[in-house]
């Protein structure tokens, strides 16, 4: 039995992905034709677009509320105040700000749930409105959020681990910073990666350009929709199960609303979640249930082709040798000496880097970045 385990140990992992030609890769013994991906893909996005437009924002218009969608540059200095990001600007303590309350007013003026403004006993405003309705609503968000994750997750490079897409927060928290960052007309997340930190006691920081079409949506999500829905989940709800009354939001759940991107039901995402959504959107098209390791897998065998494609910058180049000069690497050199104010703790050269790599994945997936 030792013998044989030493050989086990000892051969190459089995091949679990292959090319099929340039146009086809196969995975799990089932064909996935890149010009049949690229369209579902697409056909997602722009399913994705109607849902928020027809069932989030209940087919209010928000140029017609004086609400801008434009994503504009975050100077990515404050990682430390309790709740702020990009997208939090203006937001009170339970997350009310200008534009979320434009869409609550817009709602009740529609008469959408059947929604009416009130007063509680002690004089504070409160709403009433259709149960049913609402939680049909919540339900609504939570698919968005679904079809969202998994279109980020194939569209802005190889993506991350469950784990480290998990962890990640749109406003900084008591536990640690923001990993959601905003450049030109579309949202970067820049996530910790903590894989090896036990053996080298260093923590890396890895960024991924969101497409810009998914970082409106990503907009539309946490900063319209959000607060308005954890007002009301806080009045009506989650929606009962078998005859149980709703139970009150813990502290957790709220705190989860207020700095988690990816929540379900008001509880943090896990792995078992992101699996299952990835696994009903590629079984949908291709008959195949690709969870986030057969992702994985799928992903870097388009990788190891395109990246070939990517441009040398000789600039980059010269700068990695006068490091190695210096006798450092050039993360040591950009992350410990003469360090520009405003990163996220990263160098902006490796920023830049891996923006351009998100980009060319999404030229390769046939969107105009």
């Amino acid at each position: 039995m030792r013998s044989f385990s030493r050989v086990v140990r000892n051969l190459p992992p089995p091949v679990t992905v292959r090319w099929s030609g340039d146009k086809a890769v196969e995975v799990i013994g089932h064909l996935v034709p890149l010009e049949k991906y690229q369209s579902h893909i697409h056909s997602s996005v722009a399913k994705l677009q109607d849902l928020i437009d027809t069932k989030v924002l209940c087919g209010i218009s928000l140029s017609d509320i004086n609400i801008c969608t434009k994503i504009t540059p975050d100077p990515d200095v404050d990682n430390r105040t309790l709740h702020y990001g990009p997208l939090s600007y203006g937001m009170s303590e339970w997350m009310d700000n200008p534009d979320s309350d434009k869409f609550a007013h817009a709602i009740v003026l529609h008469n959408k749930f059947g929604l009416a403004v009130g007063q509680s006993a002690d004089g504070s405003s409160k709403f009433s409105g259709h149960s049913q309705d609402i939680w049909e609503w919540f339900t609504a968000i939570e698919e968005a959020w679904e079809l969202l994750y998994c279109l980020y997750h194939v569209t802005s490079g190889l993506p991350g681990r469950g784990t480290e897409e998990s962890m990640l927060q749109w406003t900084n928290s008591t536990t640690g910073r923001r990993h959601l960052f905003t450049t030109e007309g579309a949202i970067r997340i820049t996530s910790d990666y903590h894989k090896g930190t036990a053996i080298t006691n260093t923590y890396k920081t890895i960024t991924r350009l969101v497409l810009p079409q998914l970082s409106t949506i990503f907009l539309i999500l946490l900063r319209i929709i959000r607060p308005f829905q954890l007002t009301l989940y806080l009045q009506f709800g989650p929606k009962p199960t078998k005859g149980k009354k709703p139970n009150h939001l813990s502290l957790e759940v709220i705190e989860n609303y207020r700095t988690k991107i990816f929540i379900k039901n008001g509880r943090m995402w896990n792995s078992r979640d992101q699996s299952e959504a990835l696994r009903n959107w590629f079984h949908q098209c291709f008959g195949v249930s690709l969870g986030i390791r057969w992702y994985r897998q799928f992903a870097k065998a388009l990788q190891r082709k395109w990246i070939l494609e990517l441009p040398q910058d000789s600039r980059l180049l010269l700068m990695a040798i006068a490091d190695e000069q210096a006798g450092h690497t050039g993360r040591t050199s950009e992350t410990n000496y003469a360090r520009e104010e405003g990163t996220s703790e990263d160098s902006e050269s490796r920023i830049k880097s891996f923006c351009k790599i998100s980009q060319l994945w999404q030229r390769k997936l046939g969107f105009e970045v």
